[in-house]
């Protein structure tokens, strides 16, 4: 969940030489086989040889514990950025893009399939083979079978670093690609013959990871992001922008009795490290914050299949990660010098493999255009971190401890999984027992130009995890976008007394997001009740819709997603 903003401005393409793809091309045709590189490997090339995030943490890196991070796991899909990979021999035709803020033109090959991402933030990555470009959107949206709009469009040539050059031109808050820190595909790849391992994989490069706006600080960034999130509200010990996190690097990941997706990330963490790279809503697990990670949507169900869906499986992983980071810690990386980074391409499979198709399953319709708000680029590079305990003092030697002393889940189906809730009617009641449930409460006609209030209510907040609900975060849309207007959000009376209140008040019109927490020594909510309420006016005639996204924690520190039925009315 990052509805970042974005400042584009015109630009050229830059294309590899031509000679250069012309000896990708023939390679292709090689009989050869991927060996195990620095680098991120592709079926074909090699993605971004020259980024910072293929290098392993250095030797002489420093480590400074920070406690404000608690865990970290994948995003939800609809956020995140589908993958579309176009091997040599197909070249789309060129699809006419205009930006949406600056008004620039492009015209790309993007391939008539390749579908944004379902929510606001519409992004979209394509991987051409032939052109030697990865195209980069943010807020993407087809307007016609050959023009798209998108908030924010760029191009990055695979041989280079994968951070945006010049820096206002930007798809995340950072700067850096959305493919370049991404868990994908290719890193669970036998590149003999494509098939796919979720148990053994190991990935060669460091993760990219959002955090909440409430650690980032506004417009601050180091090195080697080149912007920051204009969202940023940290007013003490801000995490700015692409700095660096790790697990120890004695940390024995093979004697961790957790599942093989939780390994395979958590070895990365520990030997290439987390780069923070966007801004998100406030996450949060077992009373601190939660990132969330870049990885290709649809692919974790291709791994692991038992899961049934990417989000149901969250529960487990974020549990997981949260037990090893309490136990070992998470430490910001400073200093050091990285190993000298290499332009070598890849040999290439045999063939261009079946898992050059898309995953993704997002439908082929236009969603409603939404503008982001620029960013100001931010001039001043927020400084590390206080130290939590003196700077260069080395690691504890570590002893792996024996797994009954990790309470972490046994290897196999997730254990943590949201419980099941069957959406309710804006019109009806809401039933007295069962599972946790939110609904919209709108009147069914509202007269034009005339404001009123939509009501977000918790019902049953009893059958949440543990018997509660301690925090809820609530993030609702209003659409069409050019219809409905959004204004003074307002917190019920479920939270209190004195709950902890982040509120974004609606940044766009259409679009609020507001976390409410129980302060202090108060108990879980168990009580039915508002929530909160907010001011909507209808603009034109017609149908309206608000839909909202709802995450609780559990008065076990679980954390659930909630599906809610999208209220719909008539604009007279």
């Amino acid at each position: 969940m990052r509805n970042t903003q974005r400042t584009p401005f015109p630009f050229s393409i830059r294309f590899l030489p031509v000679s250069l793809v012309a000896v990708l091309a023939f390679v292709v045709m090689l009989l050869s086989q991927v060996s195990s590189v620095e680098a991120q490997s592709f079926p074909g090339y090699t993605l971004f040889p020259l980024s910072p995030l293929n290098a392993p943490i250095p030797a002489n890196a420093v480590y400074t514990r920070d406690t404000q991070i608690g865990s970290f796991r994948q995003g939800s899909g609809v956020w995140d950025c589908p993958v579309y990979r176009l091997p040599v021999s197909e070249n789309p035709p060129l699809v006419t893009i205009t930006n949406t803020y600056s008004g620039r033109v492009e015209r790309w090959p993007i391939p008539r399939s390749a579908n944004p991402a379902a929510e606001d933030d519409g992004h979209l990555c394509v991987i051409h083979l032939k052109n030697g470009i990865v195209y980069e959107f943010f807020a993407a949206v087809w307007t016609g079978d050959t023009t798209m709009s998108a908030g924010g469009m760029v191009t990055f040539p695979i041989n280079t670093t994968g951070i945006s050059n010049p820096p206002n031109m930007r798809v995340t808050a950072s700067g850096f690609s959305n493919t370049v820190g991404m868990i994908r595909r290719e890193d669970f790849m036998n590149p003999a013959d494509g098939a796919l391992n979720g148990n053994t994989a190991t990935i060669r490069h460091a993760l990219t990871m959002a955090l909440p706006w409430g650690l980032l600080p506004k417009n601050g960034y180091v090195a080697p992001a080149v912007g920051g999130e204009q969202l940023g509200s940290a007013t003490s010990s801000p995490i700015p922008l692409g700095a660096q996190f790790a697990l120890p690097r004695n940390l024995n990941v093979d004697s961790l009795n957790v599942d093989p997706f939780v390994k395979i990330i958590l070895r990365a963490a520990r030997d290439y490290g987390v780069y923070i790279s966007d801004g998100s809503g406030t996450t949060n697990y077992g009373g601190k914050s939660a990132g969330s990670l870049e990885v290709e949507p649809g692919l974790l169900v291709q791994l692991y299949p038992s899961i049934g869906s990417a989000e149901n499986y969250m529960g487990t992983v974020q549990s997981q990660v949260y037990n090893v980071i309490q136990q070992y810690g998470l430490f910001r990386i400073s200093t050091g010098t990285d190993p000298a980074l290499t332009n070598t391409p890849l040999p290439l499979p045999t063939t261009i493999l079946p898992t050059m198709t898309a995953i993704p399953s997002a439908t082929n319709l236009p969603r409603a255009t939404t503008t982001p708000i620029p960013t100001t680029v931010g001039s001043t590079v927020v400084p590390t971190n206080p130290a939590l305990q003196p700077s260069g003092t080395p690691l504890p030697t570590f002893t792996p401890a024996p797994a009954t002393n990790i309470p972490l889940a046994t290897v196999g189906v997730p254990t943590n999984v949201p419980p099941t809730n069957v959406p309710l009617p804006t019109s009806t009641t809401a039933p007295s027992g069962g599972a946790v449930g939110v609904r919209i409460i709108v009147p069914p006609t509202i007269t034009m130009n005339t404001t009123f209030t939509a009501n977000i209510t918790l019902d049953n907040p009893a059958g949440a995890t543990g018997g509660g609900v301690k925090a809820a975060q609530i993030e609702c849309l209003l659409s069409p976008d050019n219809r409905l207007f959004g204004s003074n959000v307002i917190v019920g009376t479920v939270f209190s007394p004195n709950p902890i209140v982040i509120n974004r008040n609606f940044p766009y019109s259409d679009w609020m997001y507001v976390t409410l927490t129980q302060s202090g020594s108060n108990p879980a909510v168990r009580v039915a009740g508002n929530v909160l309420s907010f001011k909507v006016r209808p603009a034109s005639r017609g149908t309206g819709t608000i839909s909202c996204n709802v995450n609780v924690i559990g008065a076990d520190g679980i954390y659930s997603n909630i599906r809610v039925t999208p209220a719909t009315f008539t604009v007279r």
